[in-house]
């Protein structure tokens, strides 16, 4: 490996201010590089926001493994007995775990950058955020078209909590964090601890 490329590499980083927080390089199983970028000190914690998704995802997997959810087939209302969704319909009805772990919902979502976070705000200013989901209308029938949501997301952390009686850190903490030796997390919830 070519130590200089590696110097321009990270100067680089730092005059073109790339927003990179730490670089680590592992070569044929050796750490070659393993770089704190300022103002980040090692052990710096990270706010990662979407990449939160793919832990979810992962706990989601996990869930199924272990017995918690029967598969990813299994329509999402079917996880809240209790909760009534407004707007019911077929393509509601046929909304699969599948369709909320790849963002193909066909809910009526607006949470995301293209919207100006417009349904985030309004989901954070309802009492019952996961109501606030399951209650959206559909655009289309889940399955047709990628949508980036954050509801999404939340529905998958209330999905964990519903089947495994854990919050998604607890459970995330238990059997993701700990084998990968991942400890001191921040991970916020809703007023309703998801």
């Amino acid at each position: 490996m070519d130590s200089e490329l590696l110097a321009d590499m990270l100067k680089a980083i730092q005059e073109q201010n790339y927003g990179i927080d730490s670089l680590t390089v592992i070569r044929n199983g050796y750490l070659v590089l393993d770089v704190t970028v300022y103002p980040f000190l090692p052990g710096s914690k990270h706010i990662i926001y979407s990449c939160t998704k793919s832990v979810v995802s992962i706990l989601i997997g996990i869930a199924v493994d272990k017995g918690y959810i029967a598969s990813v087939e299994v329509p999402v209302l079917d996880f809240f007995p209790d909760l009534v969704a407004a707007n019911l319909d077929p393509s509601k009805e046929s909304m699969t775990l599948e369709h909320v772990l790849t963002m193909t919902t066909g809910l009526d979502c607006r949470d995301s950058y293209l919207y100006r976070w417009q349904g985030l705000e309004q989901m954070r200013q309802n009492p019952d955020w996961v109501q606030y989901v399951l209650d959206l209308p559909m655009t289309e029938a889940p399955g047709k078209r990628f949508e980036y949501c954050n509801g999404a997301s939340l529905l998958l952390s209330a999905i964990i909590q519903e089947t495994t009686g854990k919050t998604a850190l607890e459970f995330a903490e238990e059997h993701l964090f700990s084998s990968l030796g991942i400890a001191d997390i921040e991970w916020s919830s809703n007023p309703q601890g998801i």
